[in-house]
């Protein structure tokens, strides 16, 4: 049976991709004061909002209509998924998700790999995870880095 799984093939990005698209979308952000201009091109300071989005792994400057505060439910404007707001100074010992995930991963014409996980996610500030985040963050050691696990079945 283990010459079997021998041939197992490496998850590839897109794979991961999938994996990440399983979880709950966040758009951590915080509100800036900007010097804008307006239509008239008359500069007048306005607020942004600095985002990161969990489902791109992009970071932008946006401002979005109506002001939307933390929790609420709002369109990334980078990636077109559905998201929940956070700011980036609440706590996130409760951002955890566990799922589970099955990925197809076809060998050849004859042959498919399915592959089975429980995958969590959580975003708990674990110094050695994923850095997508950092940069809304001023202070070392309120790191926000989501950490992905993946534990095969």
């Amino acid at each position: 049976m283990t010459e079997e799984f021998k041939g197992l093939p490496e998850l590839t990005p897109e794979q991961l991709q999938e994996i990440n698209d399983c979880f709950v979308t966040y758009i951590f952000y915080k509100k800036e004061r900007r010097r804008l201009l307006n239509v008239a091109g008359v500069p007048y300071t306005g607020k942004v909002y600095r985002c990161t989005c969990t489902g791109c792994n992009q970071t932008y400057i946006h401002s979005f209509e109506g002001s939307p505060k933390h929790n609420d439910a709002v369109e990334c404007p980078n990636c077109g998924r559905r998201a929940v707001m956070k700011h980036i100074s609440y706590g996130k010992k409760n951002l955890w998700e566990q799922e589970r995930v099955v990925i197809v991963c076809p060998e050849n014409e004859n042959r498919v790999w399915m592959r089975a996980y429980y995958a969590t996610k959580s975003y708990n500030g674990d110094p050695n995870g994923n850095r997508m985040l950092n940069s809304l963050y001023n202070k070392e050691d309120e790191v926000l880095t989501p950490d992905v696990s993946l534990s095969e079945t």
